[in-house]
């Protein structure tokens, strides 16, 4: 029962078991990198080596960091999606887009509806709305 109570204590409002999942995900992630590096990656290059010309390789060399770096970005989300972090992130960059769109004159357009963002919107301008009534009543005073 103790082991139960450990891996359920919250640390930040989360389950221990769940920041543990988190990183556990994240380091599968790196662990798949290298896997995918020194096997894929090197089958690759010992395919592209026998060839007689030279832009496969250097096509092979261009794109390995990059892929390489996919794993990076997955073990990142998952590690967020563990954490719980997405809604905040999420929140957090759609209020800065619509604070510089609404600063530099810009027009949100959005081609499939989105009732959370439209949501946001609304919530975020109705602030704006009163920021700038309170500004127009403390100068008139």
């Amino acid at each position: 029962m103790q082991i139960l109570e450990i891996i359920n204590y919250k640390i930040a409002s989360l389950p221990i078991y769940k920041i543990m999942l988190a990183f556990l995900s994240f380091f599968v992630f790196l662990f798949l990198r290298k896997f995918f590096t020194l096997v894929i990656l090197s089958f690759f290059k010992k395919a592209v080596e026998k060839t007689k010309t030279e832009l496969d390789d250097k096509f092979l060399h261009a794109i390995r960091n990059p892929l390489r770096f996919i794993f990076i970005i997955a073990g990142v989300y998952f590690l967020f999606y563990f954490l719980e972090i997405k809604k905040g992130v999420y929140l957090h960059f759609e209020k800065r887009e619509y604070d510089f769109l609404r600063r530099n004159g810009g027009v949100y357009m959005s081609y499939k509806k989105d009732p959370i963002k439209d949501l946001i919107f609304s919530q975020a301008d109705k602030l704006l709305r009163k920021e700038e009534l309170v500004r127009k009543f403390n100068n008139d005073n």
